[in-house]
């Protein structure tokens, strides 16, 4: 079945990284049967969405809910986006971890799997499930028995990354994990509407905007600088790797279960992003505290990103710098909509 017309199903849609595909997902292919599966009933994302779009209130906790409403939509591609996502708040909060990322997407599968016809699901995994990799960039290949997860998040995309890729023995599934690494920036007016986000930059923005304190968590990692090291993606850019990996597989009906590693292959230090959000505001001058390493936080994150570039043509093209200047632009439009 062609991309345009195709009944394409978002979980964690009306989220940061769920809206703002479903922005360039529109852009691409207007024509599209775009459904939503959230949770969110506040989310901006919920005025800001075309009303084609169909949005559906459920928990993935709720299987009998959750079969229901899939058996409606009917879908035949799936991107699956829903998920808890702090590192911190995993190892303090590990089973509800694992209950929304695990049993969760465990739940969308008995949902699909009703279905009885063959889905493409893209799950979106991260870069957590690589845990401290010793080799830098990190591979694709890299077996990740060798390299659990150093936290509840990470354990709980790994575990879900060994489900998918068992059950793509059946004849039902083609699975697509894509491994992010710190995805930041906006597609305006969608971005991160978290307002209580734990993520570095749209924190480290608001602390300028809002005059406030930023906390640096660790200056003491055996880096360049003292502080962690991260590869960053554009949102747009990732969103653009997910339809690359779409029109892909459509490709290569053959390919049961594939991973690709999403990132710039660049590292940057968590003083230099502050040190790029400096230019972008100066002359203002950032109020600044160091404290104590977040528990469970690798010091080193970069990724090898060449089979992304080799099989799907994944060029990832904007930079640190207009990262920050589109999501600023961002939380500026959003602070006038709160």
């Amino acid at each position: 079945m062609s991309e345009t017309k195709s009944k394409v199903l978002v979980l964690g849609g009306l989220g940061y990284i769920g809206s703002c595909f479903i922005d360039q997902l529109l852009k691409q292919y207007p024509d599209v049967t775009v459904s939503v599966i959230d949770i969110n009933h506040t989310s901006l994302a919920l005025q800001l969405l075309p009303r084609q779009v169909n949005v559906h209130f459920v928990n993935l906790l709720d299987r009998a809910q959750l079969t229901d409403t899939i058996a409606q939509i009917n879908p035949d591609v799936v991107f699956h986006f829903a998920a808890k996502t702090s590192v911190k708040e995993s190892t303090e909060q590990p089973l509800t971890y694992f209950d929304h990322n695990l049993v969760g997407t465990l739940n969308l599968l008995h949902a699909l799997k009703e279905l009885q016809k063959p889905i493409q699901l893209f799950f979106s995994s991260t870069a957590a499930v690589f845990g401290s990799a010793s080799t830098l960039p990190i591979p694709e290949n890299l077996v990740l028995e060798e390299t659990l997860a150093s936290n509840p998040y990470g354990i709980s995309k790994f575990l879900s990354e060994i489900v998918l890729q068992t059950l793509t023995r059946s004849p039902h599934f083609q699975v697509i994990a894509l491994r992010y690494f710190n995805v930041a920036g906006a597609s305006n007016p969608f971005g991160n509407f978290n307002k209580n986000t734990t993520l570095l930059i749209p924190n480290l923005i608001k602390a300028f905007m809002e005059k406030r304190t930023f906390f640096l968590y660790g200056d003491d990692y055996d880096t360049k600088d003292g502080s962690c090291i991260r590869d960053y993606i554009h949102v747009v850019d990732l969103c653009d790797a997910h339809l690359l990996a779409w029109k892909w597989l459509q490709a290569n009906p053959k390919v049961r279960f594939e991973s690709f590693n999403l990132g710039s292959g660049q590292g940057f230090s968590n003083w230099e992003v502050i040190n790029t959000a400096q230019a972008i505001f100066a002359p203002e001058q950032l109020q600044l505290k160091i404290e104590s390493r977040k528990a469970g936080d690798p010091p080193v994150l970069v990724v090898d990103c060449t089979k992304a570039k080799r099989l799907l043509n994944f060029q990832p093209t904007r930079s640190l710098h207009k990262m920050l200047s589109d999501e600023t632009i961002f939380y500026r439009d959003f602070y006038n909509r709160l």
